[in-house]
């Protein structure tokens, strides 16, 4: 099978903040559902990339992962190419996203009245309160030393 390779993308540090920022998504959500699977990437050119399979509903997502962001999918279970589980249906970016929406309004539409909302748990306000007294500790003084200690 003769593919043509995907040439690697050239650095951006900004469009690279935000894929960062979806890869931890990616792995957060990969972790969470069942059957989500890693493979390495044959369409790339350079070493390293994967392919990350994510269940959506009646339909498989895939996105491409750099190397640099692959310890992030370290908890993915990783499987070979021939896995029926890392099945690409040939959809573009724009079917993926499609399906991605309709799978929220689905599962919205399933939640009980009243509940869409996410609240937090005491644990998750409890921990976002001690982040805010470590910032707030941080903006008076971001070294971390104590102006009283040296009077």
């Amino acid at each position: 099978m003769n593919q043509a390779l995907t040439p690697a993308p050239e650095p951006n540090e900004v469009l690279d903040a935000v894929y960062r920022e979806r890869q931890h998504l990616l792995a957060l959500r990969a972790v969470e559902l069942p059957g989500a699977v890693i493979t390495p990437a044959a369409d790339m050119a350079a070493p390293g990339w994967q392919i990350l399979y994510l269940p959506i509903g009646q339909h498989i997502a895939t996105w491409h992962i750099p190397p640099r962001d692959a310890e992030l999918f370290t908890a993915v279970e990783q499987v070979d190419a021939r896995d029926p589980r890392a099945f690409f249906d040939g959809h573009s970016t724009e079917q993926k996203y499609a399906r991605i929406r309709q799978q929220v309004t689905n599962l919205g539409e399933r939640l009980p009245r009243g509940t869409r909302r996410w609240r937090p748990s005491r644990r998750t306000a409890d921990a976002a309160a001690l982040d805010r007294g470590r910032s707030d500790q941080r903006m008076a003084d971001p070294h971390g030393e104590d102006p009283a200690a040296e009077e």
